[in-house]
């Protein structure tokens, strides 16, 4: 016994619509993931070194790097520093750091960049190759990006930027 009772071309209608429906979903889902992703890509780009502060110590140099992250999204970070003065294929001076910025926060990290105080060129250096490599982590993606310039930078912030002290 049938509770209702549908003649084929209503069927027919009825399959149509759920088709038609299942495919507009699909495109509005792949439309907001897309965003999402561009949104955690630029968020995690978007953070900037605001302050820093550094000074020798023994062989090495120890600071204070500020970060802001301008985003609404909170972003874990991590960056390995390599300095290569001479024609080597190991770094003559390096450091690392992983910080957390919060959204539309500022947080501040310790650093140290082992070696660095021992290449004579404290403060504004000249390098055969300098390269950042940068990790971020937003939402649920993660991003890298390499950097490589030569040439005179300020420690530890990169060619020609001048930030102020924390």
């Amino acid at each position: 016994m049938h509770l209702f009772k549908i003649g084929k071309k209503t069927a027919i209608v009825i399959v149509g619509i759920a088709l038609a429906a299942t495919v507009v979903a699909s495109v509005e889902i792949s439309m907001l993931y897309n965003y999402a992703y561009q949104y955690a890509h630029s968020s995690a780009l978007s953070v900037q070194r605001t302050c820093g502060a550094v000074g020798p110590d023994g062989p090495d140099v120890d600071g204070l790097i500020g970060f802001s992250n301008p985003s609404s999204i909170a972003i874990d970070a991590s960056w390995k520093y390599e300095f290569y003065f001479s024609n080597t294929v190991t770094p003559d001076a390096f450091g690392a750091l992983s910080v957390h910025v919060p959204a539309h926060g500022i947080t501040y990290t310790a650093v140290r960049f082992y070696k660095l105080a021992t290449s004579d060129q404290f403060g504004a250096i000249t390098t055969r190759l300098f390269k950042l490599t940068s990790y971020y982590h937003a939402l649920y993606w993660s991003f890298d990006k390499i950097d490589e310039t030569n040439g005179t930078m300020l420690i530890p912030f990169g060619a020609s930027t001048v930030i102020p002290l924390c």
